[in-house]
């Protein structure tokens, strides 16, 4: 496997190509981790399985059925439980500690938006709108979340949020022909 980021190859195997660690684990206070989420997801992808090969036969689960409501929770979680996901849940953290004290203004922003965040050239729109944010937030004492807060709050986007929005929503399935995966880390 090549990454942008490195010079030459990296030697790894299918099981930990795409793989984050600790992503869904949070300090126990005991030294340790508290994987409850890690358990919680673990049911929802076994209870999910089947109900995916459902899919891929073609069928889909009725509206208002236990079937449906539980393939839309495991989708709510694959749309949530990423680390572009969580960048979105610190940024307020992230551009406070890139400021290292200094005020939080538009032209530091656009520096941790260009450098940091989206790392390319942000809209002037996107720099106003991220400089409100973070110094409102920074004002009502946001920040700093730990990460078991960070956790509850997927959690929370994922089942109160998105799920019942895609529960409700008129599915179709494509079939494709040819793969549509494409690997931008490969040279």
């Amino acid at each position: 496997m090549r990454r942008r980021s490195r010079r030459g190859v990296i030697v790894t195997s299918i099981s930990n190509a795409a793989v984050e660690t600790d992503l869904y684990s949070s300090p126990d206070g005991d030294g340790g981790f508290d994987a409850t989420l890690e358990l919680l997801l673990a049911q929802l992808e076994g209870e999910a399985a089947p109900l995916v090969d459902l899919l891929s036969a073609g069928r889909i689960p009725a509206l208002g059925t236990d079937e449906r409501d539980t393939l839309a929770m495991f989708l709510a979680f694959q749309l949530t439980r990423t680390p572009e996901h969580f960048e979105k849940l610190t940024l307020v953290d992230r551009a406070i500690e890139y400021a290292q004290g200094k005020p939080i203004d538009e032209a530091l922003v656009e520096r941790f938006f260009r450098d940091v965040h989206l790392k390319r050239q942000p809209y002037t729109t996107e720099v106003e709108a991220a400089t409100t944010f973070i110094q409102g937030a920074e004002e009502m004492g946001a920040g700093h979340l730990p990460k078991r807060d960070q956790l509850s709050i997927m959690v929370r986007a994922a089942i109160d949020g998105l799920t019942p929005r895609l529960a409700i929503k008129t599915w179709t399935i494509e079939r494709c022909r040819k793969p549509r995966m494409f690997l931008p880390d490969t040279s």
